[in-house]
């Protein structure tokens, strides 16, 4: 669309903010997620929104105009018609919502915010025991059954080796620290 962020962009003051909603504590636990989201664009747009979080409930209050949300809390509202989708930060559409443009399609190149899950063990695990939870994993990310249950909830499995799942996560906490910082966010 090229102006998907023309309405948040207006809101030059803070006394202007829009609301947003972002998952209430426990479900994201870096409580970060939301508000990063939206400095992802490296300066190349601007808006001022108040971080509001959604409530345990799942209702929306009446003066949220937009919502930065994982697809599988998304998708049954969008589905329903309670929400309107308006597009996804993964650099790809998603097989789910395929008439959902990504941000990056929709004005800003390069715009890619994706949740992730993985499974972790203590830094002194033996690395055989790396080797058989992770050899574990892969063959029940490949089973039909498990991943058209993934599929419905929104979600798309992976299945990387350990060492990929290692690099996803360096490569996260460099970036996501950058962002952060570049956007002077800071701990509550």
């Amino acid at each position: 669309t090229g102006d998907l962020f023309d309405g948040a962009a207006k809101a030059k003051a803070p006394k202007k903010a829009k609301p947003y909603v972002a998952p209430p504590a426990g479900r994201d636990p870096f409580k970060i997620t939301g508000r990063a989201a939206i400095s992802v664009s490296g300066g190349r747009t601007s808006a001022y929104m108040l971080h509001r979080v959604l409530e345990s409930n799942g209702g929306l209050p009446d003066d949220v105009q937009l919502m930065f949300a994982n697809l599988s809390d998304a998708l049954p509202q969008v589905r329903s018609g309670k929400l309107r989708g308006i597009a996804v930060t993964s650099p790809r559409r998603v097989e789910q919502a395929p008439d959902l443009p990504t941000i990056a399609e929709s004005g800003l190149p390069g715009y890619d915010v994706g949740p992730w899950n993985g499974l972790v063990a203590p830094g002194k695990t033996p690395p055989e025991i790396i080797a058989k939870l992770s050899d574990t994993v892969q063959a029940i990310v490949k089973e039909p059954a498990f991943r058209q249950k993934m599929f419905d909830i929104g979600s798309n499995p992976i299945g990387d080796t350990s060492e990929q799942f290692r690099a996803t996560i360096r490569n996260d906490l460099t970036r996501w620290a950058r962002i952060v910082k570049d956007a002077g966010i800071k701990p509550e």
